[in-house]
């Protein structure tokens, strides 16, 4: 199985379980699996730009610092698990 094959089975074996992700990192998710590319991607989207106001760029940055660490606990341990079960 090639890079991109891999890549696509454990990104199914996470998106199967996206409820239960997106419960527990506290948003809804954008699953992409990207099938014209070896990536998949999976993100949290705000409605900000970098050129609004310095309170709504202060909003996202307080966002991104509450969220970013259970995002990236909740998808270390997900993901170590579905390496480990694919073998």
């Amino acid at each position: 199985m090639g890079v991109g094959e891999r890549n696509k089975a454990l990104f199914d074996r996470l998106r199967a379980e996206a409820g239960a992700i997106e419960t527990a990192v506290g948003e809804t998710l954008a699953w992409e699996r990207l099938d014209g590319a070896r990536a998949c991607r999976v993100a949290a989207y705000r409605d900000v730009f970098i050129t609004d106001d310095s309170e709504q760029l202060s909003g996202l940055r307080r966002w991104a610092i509450d969220f970013l660490p259970r995002f990236t606990q909740v998808f270390e341990e997900r993901l170590a698990a579905a390496v480990r079960e694919a073998g």
